[in-house]
């Protein structure tokens, strides 16, 4: 997946007691990285527009919410090789 931060209050968290995850043994380095790189950005007025991506390479249900406003959440659900996704109207 590809983020477009152009707000750097505004990115991906991962909400890792979410009782949606299912791969209780996700490394979710990167986004505490991209956390702290954020906050850094904050810290010292850097606006630039950021971009972060991740593959995910283990199949799952993963839970994200938005840095700064925790009501808006994005659920990400990778299936395995030969799994089809079961609603096919969704964006992810």
């Amino acid at each position: 997946m590809l983020f477009t931060i152009t707000d750097n209050t505004h990115y991906p968290v991962y909400v890792k007691d979410s009782v949606m995850n299912s791969n209780v043994d996700f490394d979710y380095g990167s986004f505490r990285e991209l956390e702290r790189s954020m906050k850094n950005k904050k810290e010292i007025g850097d606006t630039r527009t950021t971009f972060f991506r991740f593959t995910f390479k283990e199949e799952g249900t993963y839970v994200f919410q938005d840095a700064s406003n925790k009501a808006q959440i994005m659920l990400v659900k990778v299936v395995g090789a030969g799994e089809k996704c079961y609603d096919t109207d969704r964006y992810i």
